[in-house]
């Protein structure tokens, strides 16, 4: 059986509730450990209430895009591999702004 996250954001407080320690509520629930962490000090903090409206609201909103340009991405992988310039010491940003110019 499926059940939201809001759901399972309410039963892993009642079980928090009931004293049970955090590492059996994540097996329970199967959810990681670090979110039912999560979840219970966003409760303690605002209430069930109130972190349920703000859990909400925040899953509402469009995504921010992580794609790199690609012409960025392939240029910057260039220097990486580069002979003078990558060599698996970093980047030297004094050179490559030489270079570009």
């Amino acid at each position: 059986m499926d059940m939201t996250n809001e759901t399972l954001i309410v039963l892993c407080w009642e079980l928090y509730e009931q004293g049970i320690p955090k590492i059996r509520i994540a097996k329970r629930l199967g959810k990681h450990r670090e979110t039912i962490h999560l979840w219970i000090k966003g409760i303690k903090g605002v209430g069930l209430l109130g972190f349920l409206d703000k859990y909400k609201q925040t899953k509402k909103g469009e995504r921010k895009k992580r794609q790199v340009n690609p012409i960025i991405k392939r240029r910057v992988w260039g220097f990486r591999f580069h002979p003078i310039i990558g060599m698996g010491r970093g980047i030297d940003v004094e050179y490559i702004r030489a270079y570009l110019s």
